[in-house]
Parts: C-alpha cells; structure tokens; sequence
C-alpha cells in the first residue's frame, strides 16, 4: 500500500502543475457547486428547448438527463481549473499515452466485474430471468442500447474527472494521499446517498468503489481506465441484464431481462448488484488486485 500512497505519484505532480492548490474546505465544495450548477442549469436548458422536460418520452428523457449535466460538469470543472488553478485540463490525468488501449481495458476489466458480482448472485439464487429471458433484438434495440452507452460514458467520465481526477490528487498533493482517498470517497457516497434504496451495504460499496478506483488511478497514473470502468459498470447491469443501476430503472430493452430477487443485502434490492455483498467481495477482490500489482511493480523497478 505504502507504494501506491506516494505522495510523488505521477498525479500529484500533475495537480500541482497549477499556480494555487485549493485547500480542503474548497476541495469538498467544488464537486457539491459543480453538481448543483450542472443540474439547475439542465433545468432550464430543458424548460427552453421542450416546455416541460417531464412531457419528453422516458428514453429520451433519461438520455437528455444522462448527457447534458454531467456534459456540464466537465465544462464546469475545466472553467474552474483554467480560471482558478490556472493549468492545463489534461493534468487531471487526461495523459495522450496508451489513452485508448487503457480506457478499452478499463471498459472490459469494469464490465467483468460486474458481470461476475450478477453471476454470483444467479449461483446463489437472487436472481431469476423473466418473460422469455433474451429480448428482442433488431437495429431499434441494437441503436437504443448503443445511445445509453454514450450517456454512460459521458456519466462515468464527468465522475471520474471530478472525483478521482481533480478532488482525489489536489487534497492528496496538499495533505496526505490516503487524505485524498478518504475525503473523495466519502463526499462521492454523500452525492449518491440520495439514491433509491439506500442501506449501510449500498454505502459501503460506494466508498469500496471510490477506493478502488483511487487505487486504479494511483497504479496507472491516467483516469482513462477508471473511466472506461466506471461507464462499463454502470451500463452492463441496465442495458445487457436489465437491472437497475443506482437505484435508477433501465428505460430501454436489454439484452437479457432479469430480476434480483432473495436478500436485499446481498442482492442490492432496488438500488441494484452494485449495492449487495457480493459486489462487496468482487470490489474488495479488487482492491487486494490493486494492491499486489503495485508491490509487484514496485519489486520490479527496484530489482
């Protein structure tokens, strides 16, 4: 561990490229404002171009509400590095090196341990396939599935640029990198307790992912593997298996239909696998991954 919490890792470095380094009462407030602004002006963006964003259809209205704000926190989020810290938007870990291949990877790794925490819980029984199970496909489905992907990306980009790539290094590069990860990782589970379904395993699990990909980021030194895994892990369980995600309900066909079932706790209940126990262990899994690939790669360079 002691090799991942370095306080000269690559994006401390970067977060300190700026000529101000926010201290830590303005590093936890940033993400809260950016949130709060996004939102408030996704509302009236909506109100102006459709009357009333309530009278859009649900797909179409979930897709708007998916894009524009967490567009918006990107925008807002550079703004506030340009204007304030005053250095470049890519020293959030936006490095050109191996960008693609390491998002590809992140999409994949985020995308099978998803899909191992639902495996898990079809083998103990907390899930069952309804109607006749594969859903139709055809180019509409195919094209609805695809266009969710995009807003998955935007979503899980936005988060992870604000939270891993700008709250995490900036507190980690003043203070204490562990400082950095407990402090991103609690306000990241703060933002999202207002989920559907809330239980102290759901919180858990939010901050097990804040720490792991904090982890992640830390081992690669590039938030775009994070990023791809943090769209994938969102995107699989809703539109492949049809299961919510975030406490939020898929609004197109998946690929396959199921439903949790059994224990809430380990199943996730309403809020979906990401909240149940058994995507306690696969984040948990992960975490010790992490952990043994940093000590290997440490054991490397010093040979």
């Amino acid at each position: 561990m002691k090799t991942l919490l370095n306080n000269e890792n690559r994006i401390f470095t970067l977060a300190r490229q700026g000529k101000r380094l926010p201290n830590i009462a303005v590093s936890i407030f940033i993400p809260i404002i950016i949130f709060i602004a996004a939102i408030l002006v996704t509302g009236i963006c909506g109100d102006i171009l459709f009357g009333d964003i309530e009278n859009l259809p649900p797909i179409w209205k979930e897709n708007f509400l998916n894009v524009v704000p967490f567009t918006l926190v990107i925008l807002f989020l550079w703004m506030w590095i340009a204007l304030f810290e005053k250095r470049p938007f890519w020293t959030i870990g936006l490095v050109k090196e191996k960008a693609i291949l390491r998002y590809i990877t992140g999409f994949l790794i985020g995308g099978g341990m998803i899909a191992f925490a639902i495996g898990l819980l079809a083998i103990t029984g907390n899930i069952i396939i309804e109607q006749d199970g594969l859903q139709s496909s055809g180019v509409s489905v195919l094209a609805s599935i695809l266009v969710f992907l995009v807003g998955f990306i935007v979503q899980g980009a936005s988060e992870e640029m604000l939270f891993r790539g700008w709250q995490f290094p900036v507190i980690g590069a003043r203070y204490k990198p562990w400082i950095g990860i407990l402090v991103s990782s609690i306000i990241f589970a703060l933002l999202h307790g207002v989920s559907s379904g809330i239980n102290i395993v759901i919180v858990i699990n939010i901050i097990l992912f804040s720490v792991f990909l904090s982890l992640y980021y830390l081992l690669e030194g590039s938030i775009w593997g994070v990023c791809g895994w943090h769209a994938a892990w969102n995107w699989i369980p809703s539109n492949i298996f049809g299961l919510e995600v975030t406490g939020i309900t898929a609004f197109t066909k998946p690929v396959f239909d199921l439903k949790v079932t059994g224990s809430h706790i380990l199943s996730g209940g309403k809020f979906g696998p990401e909240g149940g126990m058994l995507a306690t262990i696969v984040l948990v899994t992960g975490i010790v991954i992490i952990v043994f690939l940093a000590n290997r790669k440490n054991q490397r360079l010093n040979k």
